[in-house]
């Protein structure tokens, strides 16, 4: 008799098993991505302020509208070597789909919105795969996702987001 070996048994019906193959993983992942951004989207909107917390956005959307206008005559700024021309062309890109055209504080604060449901995608993945339950996967993503400090990241145009999704990412 061994004291130290414990077995997991899933017989109860609040554990949803993860199932062996990837890509239920990979579509409930997804999944998160569209729930929660809308999710984000939808309290950024409602609190039609995206800069509650710090006007830091406001002073780089500048830069950015520069990067969307015209790339070709803004200097590079090292600090922010990806940030400003990649932010610089998805602007553009949300110009040309009618969202906030013109409005680059706002938009910022979108794709803000979309990182931060790429990372609670990421997220989800990685506990549910770890701990092969997608309950659990999802309750991570909830209390992630309610934390002051992911929540007020995903809702303003601090340029934190991005640089956030690729170190988590990795």
């Amino acid at each position: 008799m061994n004291l130290w070996r414990v077995e997991m048994h899933s017989h109860s019906s609040n554990n949803t098993p993860v199932t062996e193959q990837p890509s239920a993983l990979i579509t409930g992942a997804i999944m998160v991505i569209i729930a929660t951004f809308a999710i984000l989207l939808s309290f950024q909107l409602y609190v039609d302020n995206v800069f509650i917390v710090t006007t830091n956005g406001l002073w780089k959307s500048i830069v950015v509208r520069q990067w969307a206008d015209n790339p070709d005559i803004v200097n590079l700024d090292l600090a922010n070597l990806f940030y400003f021309p990649v932010y610089g062309q998805l602007t553009r890109l949300l110009d040309a789909l009618g969202i906030f055209t013109g409005l680059t504080w706002k938009q910022m604060a979108v794709l803000n919105a979309a990182f931060g449901a790429i990372i609670l995608g990421c997220i989800y993945y990685w506990i549910s795969s770890i701990f092969k339950s997608r309950l659990i996967g999802l309750l991570t993503v909830l209390f992630y996702m309610g934390s002051g400090h992911f929540l007020m990241l995903s809702v303003i145009n601090e340029d934190i987001m991005p640089s956030y999704f690729f170190v988590l990412a990795a």
